[in-house]
């Protein structure tokens, strides 16, 4: 389930009638890939601070 929100987003904002076989859910989404990628990237990097702290709190105990 980790990646099941950028797999949906790749759905909705899928390109229509591009010859690929694949139609997206939603119009006019053009552009909106940089939404979805940042979006990504801070919920990782939030993932990688809450590690860090827990990491840190173990070497205090």
């Amino acid at each position: 389930m980790r990646w099941h929100g950028t797999h949906v987003a790749g759905i909705i904002a899928a390109e229509r009638d591009n010859g690929l076989g694949s139609n997206g859910v939603a119009n006019n989404v053009k552009g909106a890939w940089h939404y979805v990628l940042y979006l990504k990237v801070m919920s990782m990097i939030k993932i990688l601070q809450q590690q860090l702290d827990m990491q840190q709190t173990m070497e205090l105990r």
